[in-house]
């Protein structure tokens, strides 16, 4: 898979763009949670997720006063819009692992979680965050 395709872009409302790399994604410090996933169809599932918590990589992006919104954007052209707000309270991050199998594939990107929020908001293969 080609390598721009598993790097990660933050950029719109910040004032250091970043592009990282899965690899690099991997070196960030990891938080990990146990977390409920609740999908739309209401099928509930506990599992054990690990990540990067979005409030270091938005620290490392150095996320203006300005931004008030996060675009996730996957590699299927899908989007989620979703408050900063919202995002730090719920405590989201980007998981890489889930459960017992790390999205390491070849073409893995990591996933939005958002704990307490339903699964379906979750976007998966993310490759670019827009704040605005």
């Amino acid at each position: 898979m080609d390598s721009e395709v598993r790097t990660l872009t933050i950029a719109g409302e910040v004032d250091r763009p970043l592009a990282l790399h899965f690899d690099e994604l991997l070196q960030l410090p990891a938080v990990e949670r146990r977390v409920q996933i609740v999908c739309a169809s209401g099928e509930i599932s506990d599992v054990v997720m690990r990540g990067v918590a979005l409030t270091h990589v938005f620290e490392l992006a150095r996320v203006r006063g300005t931004a008030r919104m996060a675009v996730f954007t996957c590699s299927d052209g899908h989007q989620e819009r979703v408050s900063l707000a919202d995002l730090i309270q719920q405590e989201a991050f980007l998981a890489y692992w889930v459960g017992e199998e790390q999205e390491e594939e070849p073409d893995s990107l990591p996933r939005l979680s958002i704990p307490g929020k339903v699964g379906s908001k979750w976007a998966k293969r993310v490759h670019t965050i827009e704040l605005r």
